[in-house]
């Protein structure tokens, strides 16, 4: 069962948050579009201040209004190169008038992850982990399990290349050990095992 999504207008901003992401936060949550930030979620107050983009995966069913959203809100789309382009994913542009910044979403509709130039692997749990979500302090993100697990799989999938190995890149780098740290911390290893087992048990 999807869990409850809930208008958050009531609670108050970050000071870090800037006022278009704020304004996004409560349309997403009073048009009950189902979506979470579903990674780097150790950063997430760098990416609700604009220092870095927001990562949102999207309901495919929610995808036509969380488009018009963005667009009412004054995003844009911004088209990668065709070589670059993701399947499912796209990016959006918005402006922050009072805090003179670019708001960047990347708007996942499929859970594409692999290496950074590649990014050629899709989890086919995008439900689930839609499922797990729910409110923090800024955005919905997803439990502690999922965040793992999908943490794991794109790290693995990153470093264990030929090129990443041979380019001395076959190890986290100090921030990715960081969030390694902060996800284990967070989480019941029984319950990551058992999410494992129950959506990804190949």
């Amino acid at each position: 069962m999807t869990a409850p999504i809930k208008p958050v207008m009531v609670l108050s901003k970050k000071k870090t948050m800037l006022d278009l992401v704020y304004e996004l936060r409560n349309a997403l949550a009073a048009k009950e579009i189902d979506y979470c930030h579903w990674k780097s979620n150790i950063a997430l107050e760098r990416s609700v201040s604009g220092e870095t983009d927001l990562d949102l995966l999207v309901k495919r069913s929610d995808v036509q209004r969380f488009t018009e959203l963005l667009h009412r809100l004054g995003f844009k789309l911004a088209l990668a190169p065709s070589a670059q382009q993701l399947p499912g994913v796209l990016s959006y542009y918005g402006y922050d008038k009072r805090g003179d910044r670019l708001v960047h979403i990347h708007a996942h509709y499929q859970l594409i992850v692999g290496h950074d130039m590649t990014k050629n692997y899709r989890l086919p749990i995008e439900k689930p982990l839609l499922e797990s979500a729910i409110y923090g302090d800024l955005l919905r993100t997803p439990s502690p399990e999922f965040e793992l697990i999908v943490f794991v799989i794109r790290m693995v999938i990153k470093h264990s290349t030929w090129d990443a190995i041979l380019g001395r890149q076959g190890t986290l780098s100090a921030p990715e050990g960081e969030e390694l740290h902060y996800l284990t911390a967070r989480t019941e290893l029984k319950n990551a095992y058992r999410t494992l087992g129950q959506h990804l048990p190949y």
